[in-house]
């Protein structure tokens, strides 16, 4: 019994056969038609459909004088005939068809070369053969039954699409964009099928232009591309690019370290190598009790390091966060007469300070590089990380920002020494947070070791210790692998909103009153909620959301607030609804692990409201 055929046979027998047919055979009966020479029809024993081919002069020049068949035709068939002999390698069988199965295929192939038939005697079994073949034909049949129709198609084509407007558009559209391209000293859009001079310097933008959906079709020229009134689609790909540069505990401020002047510039750029060989000015905001702690040293770093520098002190508290605040930093930006590009401005405190500074920035000037160098345990994992800015407006927090990034974080946590436990507490609430959706290494760490690191302000232990240092690390990094990827937010589900669907509104709320919460302890008060609703939704079970809630008491958190009440969290959730596009709540759907949940019924919040005050009031 004959094997069957591999693939590489089947395509090498196929494109054997198909090519030495085509030169041999096809050009033969082409050039010597029947009666009334419009074509042929033929027909072989063998079972291969009709062709039908037009007359082509082309076809006949190619032919030589003293021959019946050209050297071309010729060169394509040995082409078949080794093609064939390929196939019949691939397969490495060797097939015993009997003579007389080809014998149909003989008689009608009269002028196939006999070194094609012996081989393809060999080569062959009768069904793959006659399959072949008949997808050969088939496929003759289609092209040459099709040649005057496509000619004529091809030649009528641009007629018929300007008398069909939805055609004709689309392919106008297609025609009128392309690539931008730098060259001659200006951009060009250099369209589809068009080259620009090597010397060009390409963008990823582009701009497409259409006839305007809104055009008359009276006013509109078929016959122009895009006449009548247009429509422009502008794509920018705007990189936002910054840095995220820890420097060893306690070296930002020795003049020693240059971080804090050129640690926004890659090593070995050619930017820092421009900077580094000329005089530096730095305008530095500073936050007025981190000034106290730290502004003699701020000062003599930069005397010692010979930069010309100015020091803004201002109260940057959460009842300052203001435009207000806002709009002075940018009036000394234009005292400073700050260069736009290399002297970017230097925030020094915590993330009020560093959000105030950057939404500066970002409106002066439209955007003036900044930098931040965060004084606090939760500027150090949350206001520093991303690329938002802001002040609050209308008893609201954050309702004004953009999204415009630093020129690089500058991290050292010796900072934290100076700061009062509840201090160190509340930036540790935001790591739990991302403990909870996406590490459960960070949550067992945090759980077996967050006491300590409060008391200690994350100083190691020893040389050994580097539970301090591998907490940070792990709550940068995952909080960068959630922000770089959206840092416009164009995604609403975000899972470093947990802790955020009513914890803010939690914050604003308590803010000036005898209950007052930082905002690690007002996001901490919304997670522990959220971690119940997990729980009730069947996301997490109740020994982990018991795990959760322990830990986070660890952390020595509040996970509960009299401000946490029903007719709060209804107004709150409304808020979220409307900011968010829905419901959207980041829950816990396991240890370090998370999930995003919409449609939650009041039943269900009901349910959870309920147990959280079981569990958590105290």
């Amino acid at each position: 019994m004959v094997r069957s055929f591999s693939a590489i046979a089947k395509l090498g027998i196929f494109l054997g056969v198909g090519i030495a047919w085509s030169a041999v055979i096809a050009p033969a009966f082409v050039a010597k038609p029947p009666q009334g020479g419009a074509g042929l029809e033929a027909g072989t024993d063998a079972g291969v459909g009709g062709l039908r081919g037009s007359q082509r002069p082309d076809w006949r020049k190619t032919r030589s004088e003293g021959t019946g068949t050209p050297t071309a035709q010729l060169g394509l068939a040995a082409l078949g005939v080794g093609l064939v002999a390929l196939g019949t390698s691939a397969a490495k069988v060797r097939l015993a068809s009997p003579a007389r199965h080809l014998v149909p295929l003989k008689d009608s192939l009269k002028t196939y070369d006999a070194a094609a038939v012996r081989m393809a005697e060999e080569a062959a079994d009768r069904k793959t053969l006659q399959k072949t073949l008949e997808e050969v034909s088939e496929s003759f049949k289609r092209k040459h039954e099709n040649i005057d129709k496509a000619a004529a198609e091809a030649s009528m084509r641009r007629p018929i699409l300007e008398e069909s407007r939805t055609p004709a558009t689309t392919k106008v559209e297609q025609r009128a964009g392309g690539n931008l391209a730098q060259y001659d000293d200006t951009w060009h859009i250099v369209r589809d099928g068009e080259t620009a001079p090597a010397s060009a310097t390409w963008s990823n933008c582009r701009i497409d232009t259409s006839t305007s959906e809104y055009a008359e079709t009276s006013t509109a020229n078929a016959s122009v591309p895009c006449s009548g009134p247009r429509a422009w689609m502008s794509q920018s790909l705007i990189p936002l690019d910054y840095r995220v540069v820890e420097v060893p505990r306690g070296k930002l401020l020795d003049p020693a370290c240059d971080a804090l002047i050129f640690g926004h510039l890659p090593f070995g750029s050619p930017e820092r190598q421009a900077a580094e060989g000329k005089a530096q000015r730095r305008l530095v905001v500073i936050d007025e009790t981190v000034d106290d702690l730290y502004g003699d040293k701020v000062r003599a770093y930069f005397e010692a390091r010979g930069v010309v520098h100015e020091i803004m002190r201002l109260p940057m508290v959460e009842e300052e966060k203001s435009m207000e605040n806002t709009l002075r930093v940018c009036k000394k930006m234009k005292e400073f007469n700050i260069d736009r590009r290399t002297e970017p401005v230097i925030a020094i405190g915590g993330g009020v300070c560093l959000d105030v500074v950057g939404l500066a920035s970002s409106l002066f000037r439209r955007r003036t590089p900044y930098i931040r160098v965060p004084t606090t345990s939760l500027a150090y994992v949350d206001a520093s990380v991303g690329a938002k800015n802001g002040c609050n407006f209308c008893e609201s927090k954050n309702r004004l920002g953009t999204y415009v990034p630093p020129a690089a974080a500058l991290l050292d946590s010796s900072f934290f020494r100076t700061q009062e436990k509840r201090d160190i507490a509340n930036g540790v609430s935001e790591m739990a947070k991302m403990s909870l959706m996406k590490s459960k290494e960070l949550f067992h760490l945090l759980k077996d070791n967050a006491p300590r690191l409060v008391e200690t302000r994350f100083e190691p232990r020893d040389a050994s210790d580097d539970v301090p240092e591998r907490v940070l690390r792990l709550s940068i990094e995952t909080m960068l692998e959630e922000l770089t990827p959206n840092l416009w937010e164009h995604s609403l589900d975000r899972l470093v909103d947990f802790g955020h669907a009513v914890g803010q509104n939690l914050e604003m709320k308590a803010l000036g009153t005898e209950h007052e919460l930082m905002h690690g302890e007002a996001v901490a008060c919304d997670m522990a909620y959220m971690s119940v609703l997990a729980n009730v939704l069947g996301k997490i079970t109740a020994e982990e959301r018991d795990s959760i809630l322990s830990m986070l008491r660890t952390c020595q958190v509040p996970v509960y607030s009299p401000f946490f009440t029903r007719e709060f969290f209804r107004e709150a959730m409304e808020d979220r609804v409307q900011n968010s596009m829905g419901q959207r709540l980041p829950l816990p759907a396991g240890i370090g692990k998370g999930c995003v949940v919409n449609d939650v019924s009041d039943a269900d919040f009901e349910k959870a409201f309920v147990l959280y005050e079981e569990l958590c009031k105290q």
